[in-house]
Parts: structure tokens; C-alpha cells; sequence
């Protein structure tokens, strides 16, 4: 992870964050039927002459607040509990139209608006222009079609490089519309094996996890990729995985998984595993993180004050940011098995980008089953340190520790010694602590 500045990402960023600046946020309330635990489909169809045009599509098992971002103008909001599991709307299903209710919402751009409850109930609407908007709407609108629920592509397609990972850290937005984000596979779905969803860090991209895949065994696990713009917004970019598992979850029905997350994916992770657990849609899984900065980064709290222009993830990257405090205040169920994996450089005290103290908060170590410390192993390899074979170092990971990536029940939490960020020059390599309770 780095956020070192140069003149063409600010110049760039400067754009891109200026159209951020003129979406609109609209909010609401959501209320389903008392007990219900089905997921809920939201679309936002933007009224533009009289005709609806899908904008926003979007599946979720929140109830409560709810946000959505959207360029300025007048839009009718629609959702549904999909009780039967059919991924559409039929009758008899609990709904929410606003075009049942009153005109279309003013939504002036920059600003948010408030929808009020969206309160679902068993009722008689006639949805056809909208089933006909959003049948046409899927394949053509931008906003739809840059949202990916499990596109199969190659490792080798170009938004996976280098500079697309760059793209999306200092222009996130244009990033989301040339490159798309969202969950993608490298071949079809197998309701016979385990997903793997590997989750990249700033500036990162699926291809980062090429070496791990290679090493992932193809009989019982199945690669996914959550892609996402790096520069956005860290609390939105876990709201926007929270979302995206809640739907495949829907479509696919798998009773298990593993997160694999890398740096700031592991932030991004950790959250969006609350948030789904939070609204009761939480699946026993396990989850690895690799060199997370638990307790922020630095250099985004400078770049906060000193820079010309900030990127939205830097804000939320910044040692005592909100995101960053609130990190650990819901802790993970015990049927999440937590692997806390770091590494080390020796000698400045970081693993090469990352410092050993916020790889090690103490909370961390408090919520993950057992911590692995393993000299500079981590999915990528910066520019700054490309040192060895990063697949021989992935491949010796699993070998050495091959639970990480197929444990199939939860790990027994239980005390032990308590890593520190001064004790890692006595660590052996491979070494691994159970979470202690002192340091």
C-alpha cells in the first residue's frame, strides 16, 4: 500500500473526485415484514419524460438505513422482498413503489435526500413499465452494466493490471465506468466447491492474487474476485461487498465461504462481514487478512492535510478516522474462523509498507483465532519491493499453513501470548500465536 503523491494522480483525481462531488445520496428506512429475513431488491429508475429508466438495482438483507449514490434528477423507488427466492418480483411479494404514493423524488445533485420509510407490505402495483424498464435497462444502462455479479473473464483481462489498479485509487468513479467493479469469476460457477473471495488493497486489482490462485486447490474451492475502486470511500466500498455476497448469496445458495483480503481489503472486509452479520445474513465462514493496517496508514493522514486533493479512501485510511476507531466495536461471530496474517521487512519496522504496529492492533489479535507471522509474504509484490517468486512464497504459505485456506469448522477461541510490535525480531518464520490477552 502506498499514497505517495505525484502530480498526474492529483490532476487526475481532481476531476474524477469533482464528479463524486455531484452525486446526489439518497437515504431511507427500510422496513419489511416483522420476522422476515429474505433478502430485499431496491431499484432506483430515474423518470426522464414521463419514461423510467433503471439506474440502480441492488440487493441487500438490510433493514434500517439505507443509502444509494445517483446523479441528479427526479427518480421512482422500488422494492421488494423476494420471499420465493426467484430473483424478481411477483405477486403476493411485500413492495414498495413510490409511484403508487406521490410523484417521482427531486434529486438535486451534491445533496442527499431523504425517501422517509420505505415500508414494505403485501399489496396489488402495477410494476410492467418498471419490468420493462429494467429488462432493457440491464444491458444497455452504464450504471447496470458496470456493476458485475459474477462476470467469468481471464486473470489476463486488461482491467486487472497494474494501471487499471492504479486508475481506480486516483479515479475511482471513472475506474467504475471503463472498468466496471463488483464480483467476478474466472470460470462458471460450481455449486459443488467452496468460494474464495479474494478482496486487493489500495491500488490493487484481482490479478494480485494470481499466485494464490495458482496454488488454490481447484477440486474444492472456487476463485472469486471482489473489484472495487480503491480511491472511493472505504465505508462504502464494504457496504457495496456486504451488498454484492448478500445477492450472490441469493442466486447461488451457498451455505459457506472464505474471504481472503490483502491490506485495506481486509478493512474493507472486516466491516462488510459486520454489516452482514448485523441484519442476520451471516454464513459460518473463514477469513484470512494479509498485512492490514488495523490501525490506518500514515501517510493517508498526511496526504488528509497537506495534500492539494484528497482521495475519499485516504479519509478513512487515517489513524483515528472514524472507520478506523470503530473497526472492532461489533465483534465477529464465532462461526467466522479470523487468521491474521502479517509479515516483516526487519529493520524499519514494517513489512516493506505497512507497520508492524498496525498490523498488530491489539483488537485484531483480540478477534482473530490465531495470528501467523510470515517474512514479506503478502499476494503482491510493490514496486518498491519486488524481491523472490511470488508464487514459491504463496505455494510455501499454503503448504505451511494449508487450514488458512480450506478450514472446514470453526477454530476453538482461546488465550495465548499476545504478539507485539517490537517482539517480531525473535519470531521464526511460519511462526504462529493463538490471540493472548498481553503483550
Amino acid at each position: 500500500m502506498c499514497c505517495a503523491l505525484s502530480a498526474c494522480g492529483l490532476y487526475r483525481a481532481h476531476g474524477d473526485l469533482g464528479d463524486i462531488g455531484e452525486l446526489a445520496n439518497v437515504t431511507g428506512t427500510i422496513e419489511a415484514p416483522q420476522g422476515s429475513t429474505n433478502p430485499l431488491f431496491i431499484g432506483l429508475f430515474r423518470d426522464e419524460a414521463g419514461r423510467n429508466h433503471s439506474r440502480r438495482i441492488s440487493c441487500d438483507t438490510d433493514r434500517g438505513p439505507s443509502a444509494s449514490s445517483c446523479p441528479a434528477g427526479s427518480y421512482q423507488l422500488f422494492a421488494f422482498e423476494d420471499a420465493n427466492g426467484s430473483m424478481g418480483y411477483d405477486d403476493g411479494e411485500a413492495s414498495y413503489y413510490v409511484g403508487d404514493r406521490q410523484p417521482p423524488m427531486r434529486v438535486a445533485g451534491a445533496a442527499t435526500h431523504d425517501a422517509g420509510t420505505i415500508r414494505m407490505a403485501v399489496q396489488k402495483i402495477d410494476v410492467a413499465e418498471l419490468r420493462a424498464a429494467a429488462k432493457r435497462d440491464l444491458t444497455t444502462a452504464i450504471e447496470l452494466t458496470s456493476v458485475h455479479r459474477g462476470t467469468v473473464i481471464s486473470l489476463d483481462d486488461p482491467r486487472f493490471t497494474v494501471e487499471s489498479g492504479k486508475d481506480g485509487m486516483w479515479t475511482p468513479l471513472q475506474s467504475v465506468l471503463e472498468n466496471g467493479a463488483g464480483i467476478f469469476f474466472i470460470e462458471p460457477y460450481d455449486p459443488s466447491r467452496i468460494p474464495v473471495v479474494f478482496v486487493h488493497g489500495v491500488s490493487g486489482t484481482a490479478g494480485d492474487f494470481r499466485a494464490l490462485v495458482d496454488a488454490l486447490d481447484k477440486r474444492r474451492f472456487q476463485a472469486w474476485f471482489f473489484q472495487y475502486p480503491s480511491g472511493a470511500r472505504l465505508e462504502n466500498v464494504a457496504r457495496f461487498l456486504q451488498t454484492l455476497l448478500a445477492e450472490m448469496q441469493a442466486r447461488h445458495r451457498f451455505e459457506r465461504y472464505i474471504v481472503v483480503a490483502h491490506s485495506a481489503g481486509g478493512l474493507v472486509s472486516a466491516i462488510g462481514l459486520t454489516k452482514i452479520q448485523k441484519e442476520g445474513g451471516a454464513l459460518p465462514c473463514t477469513f484470512v487478512t494479509i498485512s492490514t493496517p488495523w490501525l490506518g496508514i500514515e501517510s493517508a493522514e498526511t496526504g488528509t492535510r497537506l495534500s492539494p486533493v484528497v482521495l475519499p479512501a485516504w479519509i478513512d485510511l487515517a489513524p483515528g478516522s472514524p472507520f478506523v476507531r470503530t473497526m472492532f466495536d461489533t465483534p465477529l461471530r464465532p462461526d467466522v474462523s479470523w487468521h491474521l496474517l502479517f509479515g516483516y521487512a526487519g529493520g524499519d519496522g514494517t513489512d516493506g509498507a505497512v507497520s508492524l504496529k498496525s498490523m498488530l492492533r491489539p483488537e485484531a489479535q483480540a478477534q482473530a483465532n490465531d495470528v501467523l507471522c510470515v517474512p514479506r509474504v503478502a499476494p503482491v509484490d510493490p514496486p518498491q519491493s519486488r524481491i523472490g517468486s511470488r508464487r514459491q512464497r504463496a505455494s510455501s504459505l499454503l503448504e505451511r499453513r494449508s487450514q488458512y485456506a480450506i478450514i472446514e469448522t470453526p477454530c476453538r477461541r482461546s488465550s495465548s501470548r499476545r504478539l507485539s510490535s517490537q517482539s517480531t525480531s525473535t519470531i521464526p518464520a511460519g511462526s504462529s500465536s493463538t490471540r493472548a490477552t498481553t503483550s
